[in-house]
């Protein structure tokens, strides 16, 4: 697990996942991000509150392993709430038009967003899966 600081970064050398990220191999445009979100188990979110899961593309530069976040690359799926079965994907799509440097490292996170007036005590077991279009 690779948590975010407080500052919304992600520290691989802090949470010792060095291997987690790639480099971008020529100076290119960041031009699509598709994220498919599923859930193994169902869920049951507390009434008032809703869950939204979303991909994001984090960037390093070269040689440097804190992450800041591409806020345009953010790839949510539709909010959760209320009974959701088990194996219940969504997929999403954007296009964050961000230019990159040969070398920027990328790292794709999958996260969580909750909203609402209820308290989410409940474990989610969610995957993540995307990929992005470099030209």
């Amino acid at each position: 697990m690779t948590p975010l600081e407080a500052d919304g970064t992600i520290d691989l050398l802090a949470a010792n996942n060095l291997q987690l990220a790639f480099s971008v191999p020529r100076s290119c445009t960041l031009s699509s991000v598709y994220a498919t979100i599923g859930n193994r188990d169902a869920l049951a979110i507390p009434v008032g509150t809703s869950l939204t899961p979303y991909i994001m593309v984090f960037r390093a530069l070269s040689g440097q392993n804190v992450f800041s976040p591409i806020a345009s690359s953010r790839t949510a799926a539709p909010s959760l709430s209320g009974t959701v079965e088990a194996n219940t994907f969504a997929a999403a799509y954007s296009v964050p038009e961000v230019s990159l440097a040969a070398g920027d490292r990328l790292l794709i996170a999958g996260l969580m967003e909750t909203a609402g007036s209820g308290c989410l005590a409940v474990a989610a077991n969610l995957y993540f899966t995307g990929g992005i279009s470099l030209l």
